[in-house]
């Protein structure tokens, strides 16, 4: 007789191993399944930038793959040309559809961030096809921070690797090849002044003076120089500053805004987000003014006043500004100690800090950051604009560090390069702006929560007048390019409310001139990092750790605020909250 507990006992185990063989093959499946779709979607990224590559011959050599395979590049420039320029937008609409053909629906986690950041960067290029001016969101193909004639020089020099005959042949290679794309932009430039796309006098005059800087000859000798007076470029120019003046000026501005702050803000969302900061940033700045005994004049002037003090400045001689680099150094090696309470994932790209080439600096930015190649035979490197020491006090140099380098730019587009799962084409992809720069602003902030700045009073107002900085530019990059501002109310505006020196600020309003809606992506930026965090500290709570919200942030490499959001998310949903 059979024991029908047994029976029941068998049966029950009997269904419960064919659903648990069962879930177990579905299980299989659906990861073979998501696995194939990782492979096809990386697969589809890697022929996107082969195809990059094949047009970009500088991006191979900045990202150190111009060997082997790409052993061609090493000796092109990339071009520039009318026809290239539309070529390109052409490529970018067949890679978009592609892209979408391969359909969204069936994408999570990882892949779902990369098609969505790909396709983000895809889209913003596609939104300029109407503008027949200009390049992705700059209006002037050259100018003081666009162009051949500045970038090719730098780049010859510090990313060329020159290590036996082959490598100097083809450096000369590229030389020969650098006449054929200062042609290729002087028809761009022709083209677009037919289309009354000029930049202002004042852009026009600063680029002039860069080119004589390069050149180390009197300005009319140049051929660079008669080349654009040739042209009667100056002559055309008028001194209104916006995009709103070009052609279709104000559709311009708003794609520009789009791609640099990677949200829809309007522009008078972001003029109001500086407005609002500027104000609570001002009352900031005066409690620690009236802490150190300066109490008379605006926060602005009282700054100015600090910045002037002898005693926090470097001599403006060749010794003072190797005083300026051992000083950064410096910060970067006492910073070490604090770095395990808040990261755990670290780049392993080793950093230099160097100085703005001369014949760029009078119209280059204060400081930047280049990133290491791919194979680790670059290093990272932190360039500090020395045309002027009086531009740096001391108290000034702390926050400046902390963004360029570590743990700020250094930290995030350093590690990218260094992720395995990460497609190539994220690497070396758009940086997406409000993203990089709002995590360098971010990590100035976080200096202070380190405790850097605990006795160093005026190191902090540093890192103030730096958010200060960069909340004003919201309020100028919009009144320049949506509501008419001069150029010189912009300079007048910045230096009141800062308290900048005059000469770094008018080299600053010329960029945003220039570049129009990156200079809002910092601080957009930077307000997106602080409300991730503060939204993960309040659904985890006791279970938060500042490591983990940093080390998801800088191993999701940068992208659309929008999907980092989603990134963070889906962590936290992962977490149970």
């Amino acid at each position: 007789m059979i024991d029908r507990r047994q029976f029941l006992a068998a049966a029950t185990g009997t269904l419960l191993s064919a659903f648990v063989a069962t879930s177990l093959r579905q299980a299989a499946l659906a990861a073979s399944a998501a696995n194939d779709t990782t492979k096809r979607l990386d697969a589809l990224f890697d022929v996107f930038m082969d195809e990059r590559f094949a047009k970009n011959p500088e991006l191979v050599t900045v990202l150190g793959l111009d060997k082997g395979k790409y052993a061609w590049a090493k000796s092109r420039l990339t071009q520039n040309s009318l026809e290239r320029a539309r070529e390109f937008k052409l490529e970018n609409a067949s890679r978009l559809k592609r892209l979408r053909a391969f359909g969204r629906g069936q994408l999570s986690g990882a892949d779902l961030a990369n098609y969505d950041t790909v396709e983000f960067q895809m889209d913003t290029i596609a939104r300029t096809e109407p503008f027949d001016f200009g390049d992705l969101g700059r209006p002037y193909v050259v100018s003081q921070l666009t162009g051949a004639y500045q970038s090719v020089p730098t780049f010859l020099d510090r990313q060329h690797h020159i290590g036996d005959k082959d490598d100097a042949d083809a450096y000369l290679s590229r030389l020969r090849g650098f006449a054929v794309v200062l042609d290729q932009e002087t028809e761009r430039l022709r083209h677009d002044a037919g289309l009354k796309v000029v930049p202002p006098d004042f852009l026009i005059d600063r680029t002039l003076e860069q080119m004589h800087s390069l050149r180390s000859v009197p300005p009319a000798d140049s051929i660079l120089s008669t080349s654009l007076a040739r042209r009667k470029l100056r002559a055309d120019a008028v001194h209104e500053a916006g995009v709103s003046r070009l052609p279709q000026g104000a559709a311009f501005y708003r794609v520009a805004l789009r791609n640099s702050t990677t949200t829809e803000m309007s522009a008078e969302e972001v003029h109001e987000l500086g407005l609002d900061q500027v104000k609570a940033l001002s009352a900031e700045m005066e409690a620690l003014l009236r802490s150190q005994g300066k109490t008379s004049g605006t926060v602005g002037e009282r700054a100015q006043e600090l910045a002037k003090d002898p005693q926090s400045l470097f001599p403006n001689t060749e010794a003072g500004r190797q005083q300026i680099l051992d000083y950064c150094n410096g910060l970067i090696k006492a910073l070490q100690p604090h770095l395990p309470q808040y990261f755990r994932v670290l780049p392993k790209a080793s950093l230099e800090i160097r100085r703005v080439p001369a014949y760029t600096e009078a119209g280059a930015p204060g400081g930047y950051y280049q990133i290491p190649a791919l194979d680790g035979s670059r290093p990272g490197a932190f360039y500090i604009n020395l045309r002027d020491t009086s531009e740096w006090p001391r108290w000034k140099l702390p926050t400046l560090v902390y963004h360029e380098s570590e743990p700020g730019h250094h930290f995030q587009l350093a590690l990218v390069l260094e992720l395995p799962s990460l497609p190539l084409i994220r690497k070396a992809g758009a940086m997406f702006s409000a993203n990089t720069e709002g995590w360098a602003l971010y990590a100035e902030q976080l200096c202070d929560e380190m405790g850097l700045y605990a006795h160093d009073p005026l190191g902090r107002l540093g890192l103030l007048q730096s958010l200060l900085f960069r909340a004003a530019r919201c309020v100028v990059d919009t009144g320049l390019h949506d509501k008419g501002w001069s150029r010189e109310r912009a300079i007048d505006y910045m230096v009141e409310t800062t308290g900048e020196k005059r000469s770094a600020t008018t080299t600053e309003v010329e960029r945003y001139c220039t570049w129009p809606g990156q200079a809002t992506s910092y601080k957009v930026g930077h307000t997106r990092w602080l409300k991730l965090r503060a939204d993960a500290q309040r659904r985890l709570g006791t279970k938060f750790d500042i490591r983990d919200f940093h080390d998801v942030g800088l191993t999701a490499a940068p992208m659309p605020l929008a999907v980092l959001e989603q990134v963070y998310d889906e962590w936290l949903k992962g977490r149970g909250v």
